[in-house]
């Protein structure tokens, strides 16, 4: 297996940065989350000025439910390179999950400021509404989404839940019908 490869050649290359990241991003995939962070850490001893991967990591992070620990992360990825707007991305969801809903929304925006054209932007920040209850934004952000990509799938989905919170059966059951019409496996 790869995850048994990476670690024969750790044994042999302990410096092997690459190889690190690679088995990290293997535990991750397998949801051994503390695996992964080690390895990553292990990286960036070498790599330390490496915004991607404080993007993993903090995105490991995340998953782990440590917000605090990816929101580091994620600024270390920012002062590293300020014009990364998948990292305000990021910084936005984990301060949305910390309810610092200030801090989200001001990192969405710096997020569309330098790439207006990244659907997942919108996504995130229509989340962001929708999980808030503040149906009308949520709708928005996610009509911006499919304005870009038309066939992000994700996104009707979205819609239409905000729709059935909403009461608007009418138009949920246009954007679901919309996903069965271009993907049938769709779940």
């Amino acid at each position: 297996s790869a995850l048994a490869h990476y670690n024969t050649v750790l044994i042999y290359h302990i410096n092997y940065v690459e190889a690190y990241i690679s088995r990290g991003n293997i535990y991750q995939n397998q949801g051994q989350f503390e695996a992964a962070i080690a390895d990553y850490t292990k990286a960036l001893e070498w790599w330390h000025d490496d915004a991607q991967l404080h993007l993993v990591r903090g995105h490991t992070y995340q998953l782990k439910g440590r917000y605090d620990l990816a929101i580091v992360d994620f600024t270390k990825a920012i002062a590293i390179d300020p014009h990364n707007a998948r990292a305000y991305r990021m910084r936005g969801v984990a301060y949305a999950l910390t309810q610092e809903d200030a801090l989200a929304l001001e990192d969405f925006g710096k997020a569309v400021a330098i790439n207006p054209n990244d659907a997942d932007i919108y996504v995130e920040r229509g989340n962001f509404y929708l999980n808030r209850e503040q149906y009308a934004q949520a709708v928005a952000n996610y009509q911006q989404a499919l304005g870009i990509n038309p066939d992000y799938l994700y996104v009707y989905d979205q819609r239409g839940r905000v729709y059935l919170k909403w009461k608007k059966y009418p138009l949920a059951l246009i954007d679901y019908n919309n996903i069965l019409q271009r993907d049938v496996s769709y779940r």
